[in-house]
């Protein structure tokens, strides 16, 4: 996995964990550079590729980027703000690369939701995605936190993980 992001935020530091976890090899950046990044991608085989969407943007308006080889990666996976749905589906077509949103915060342990890595076909780009695991989320009135609100109606948000 490629990790360009701080690890004083939640989202590198979760990536972190995750790696150790897993037993995963992380290729460390840093800060993110295009060049040394795809260079690495290359270089290392690189399957899971973490972003945010402002890094999204501009390598999907490089002109450089089809000069590299990125078919060891099998899943970009954006986070720490909203992608627009336009970027993803530009940047998978002109990568090949599926882009996965998920959802999270220092609070909530802190992935919430994450769109399914597993079948392509369940990912809604802009949508946050499927509750985690040992995750509980539900959405309340504003006015009194209390009273649980059905699918579609407006709210607070209220998650425990």
């Amino acid at each position: 996995m490629m990790i360009f992001l701080p690890f004083y935020h939640i989202y590198g530091t979760m990536l972190m964990g995750s790696a150790v976890y897993s037993g995963a090899t992380s290729v460390l950046m840093e800060r993110f550079e295009p060049v040394e990044c795809l260079q690495l991608v290359e270089r290392h085989g690189v399957t899971l590729f973490f972003v945010v969407p402002p890094v999204l943007l501009m390598l999907s308006n490089w002109p450089e980027l089809g000069k590299y080889n990125l078919s060891s990666l099998r899943v970009t996976m954006v986070g720490a703000a909203p992608v627009a749905p336009e970027l993803a589906r530009r940047f998978k077509q002109l990568t090949g690369v599926p882009v996965l949103q998920g959802y999270g915060m220092t609070e909530a342990s802190p992935l919430t939701h994450v769109n399914p890595v597993y079948d392509e076909r369940l990912n809604v780009i802009d949508s946050a995605g499927l509750l985690a695991h040992d995750t509980e989320h539900r959405v309340v009135d504003i006015e009194t936190g209390e009273r649980t609100l059905a699918p579609g109606e407006v709210g607070e948000i209220c998650i425990r993980g």
